[in-house]
């Protein structure tokens, strides 16, 4: 209904490979090329922003852990 988690990406923030940080949006050539179609290291993505949707159905989720044996 509402895509896949990255077509719900509006904003990245990136450490580029020359150490810069810098904020990609949707206008920028980086951010579709951080966002898929290609194998590039353009740098490391430390946060994302989503749309997010109002919506009625409410999930609910849970953490399970188990321990090695």
């Amino acid at each position: 209904k509402y895509g896949l988690g990255i077509d719900n990406v509006v904003r990245l923030r990136v450490v580029l490979t020359n150490g810069i940080v810098q904020d990609v949006t949707q206008g920028d050539d980086l951010f579709w090329a951080l966002r898929g179609g290609g194998g590039g290291n353009f740098g490391v993505v430390t946060e994302m922003e989503y749309q997010v949707y109002d919506t009625d159905d409410m999930k609910m989720a849970a953490t399970v852990t188990m321990p090695l044996l």
